[in-house]
């Protein structure tokens, strides 16, 4: 199961559209780097312009995300591949 489907199951009761991260970054609310709360989405700029991979925030600079190769990992928001791709956060609830 991809981070995305993981995500939109459990946003589903907000009845939010998570078909692409695009959509979603779009319409829902932007929370500050410093601000993250755990259950933010968090945003990265991967494969094409404008956001195209998001991760779960769970504290401590931390985050849940899912990739092909390496399946779901906890990685540095901040820091490496993921710190220099970081374009933003929202929150859902």
């Amino acid at each position: 199961m991809s981070l995305k489907r993981l995500a939109s199951f459990f946003f589903l009761r907000k009845s939010l559209p998570f078909l692409k991260s695009i959509p979603i970054y779009i319409y829902i609310p932007k929370v500050s780097s410093r601000n993250l709360q755990p259950g933010d989405l968090v945003f990265f700029e991967t494969y094409e312009p404008g956001p195209s991979h998001v991760g779960i925030y769970i504290g401590d600079g931390k985050m849940l995300q899912a990739g092909s190769s390496t399946g779901v990992t906890v990685s540095d928001v901040f820091g490496g591949y993921w710190g220099a791709r970081y374009i933003g956060a929202a929150r859902v609830l």
